[in-house]
């Protein structure tokens, strides 16, 4: 069988060696209390639908630091303020969010928010550093300190844009879904807010770290060893880098989330290698279901968009 990383006998023993700091949930717990302080702010505008009984929105609000974030929304004429509403949450540098890839959702009721990623855009508003946002380097931006750091706001922004979505439908409840960048982000968001129904998380990023920067060839864990390469060769900034990232690492996440989640990964994958996902996964302990692909890497089979399908529709 191929494989990038190790055998699938050794997949599905390994074990995550990051760890739960002391003060995890107070850490958190005062991240969030700094975001329930600023206000939502929110804006819609119409955007011409193109596809019948359909309607969309340009969604702009409020986040952490105050920055204008924008989200596309997108919902059923005749909305069931019975089901949960959908947050899709995108890859790194990949926001391609574009509305036909809701309509799986919208098909059955239910509203979806397709959010985009603080300085991942090229909306001015929505960047923090320049104007046009940029197409990589975040991964170690404000590492020395986990109250600066890059994705402990993204971490914050994808609360707040669930907080949002729920706002803007009406529902009660939410599913959460995203791939790579985006699963990292729907894993924290499922750790973060009570009213996660559900999370589907693809190739996930932000999990296991460590081990991602060791084994990836490719991706954004490379930029963790370029600094090293670059800026501390002898890595004697390592212990103040990996204690960073455990404030926003999906094993700790997982180790905190209590909703169904569903994982799939490609064995095939340079990105987010396949140890990690089977790591995040044996730390879920709520209800979970594993979809592994031999043969496919950074990108999964369509048959996982059925297999996800199925697997909430179970749950509503």
């Amino acid at each position: 069988m191929p494989g990038v990383d190790v055998s699938v006998r050794e997949l599905e023993a390994y074990r995550s060696s990051v760890t739960m700091p002391d003060d995890f949930d107070l850490f958190w717990e005062r991240e969030l209390e700094t975001l329930r302080e600023v206000p939502m702010q929110i804006e819609r505008n119409p955007i011409p639908a193109y596809v019948r009984n359909v309607e969309m929105e340009e969604i702009r609000y409020l986040s952490h630091g105050a920055i204008v974030h924008k989200a596309t929304f997108v919902k059923p004429t005749a909305i069931d303020r019975s089901l949960p509403v959908v947050v899709l949450y995108h890859g790194y540098n990949w926001n391609t969010h574009e509305p036909h890839i809701a309509m799986k959702y919208v098909v059955q009721g239910m509203a979806v928010l397709l959010v985009e990623t603080r300085d991942q855009g090229m909306d001015p508003e929505q960047s923090v550093l320049m104007p046009l946002g940029g197409a990589a380097g975040w991964m170690t931006r404000g590492i020395f300190k986990k109250e600066t750091y890059y994705y402990t706001r993204v971490m914050l922004d994808a609360v707040r844009a669930l907080d949002v979505a729920l706002m803007l439908s009406g529902a009660k409840s939410a599913i959460v879904e995203g791939g790579s960048q985006g699963g990292g982000i729907a894993l924290g968001v499922s750790a973060l807010h009570p009213k996660v129904k559900a999370a589907l998380v693809d190739i996930p990023f932000l999990c296991d770290m460590p081990r991602g920067v060791e084994l990836a060839t490719d991706g954004p864990y490379i930029e963790i060893s370029h600094y090293f390469k670059v800026h501390d060769p002898l890595h004697e900034s390592e212990a103040r880098v990996y204690d960073t990232l455990r404030y926003v690492d999906g094993i700790n996440f997982a180790r905190r989330i209590t909703c169904p989640v569903m994982v799939g990964v490609g064995l095939l994958d340079e990105v987010c290698p396949p140890s990690t996902g089977y790591a995040l996964f044996r730390e879920l302990s709520g209800e979970k279901a594993f979809r592994v692909y031999p043969e496919y890497g950074h990108g999964l089979s369509s048959r996982h968009e059925e297999e996800k399908l199925k697997f909430i529709a179970l749950l509503l």
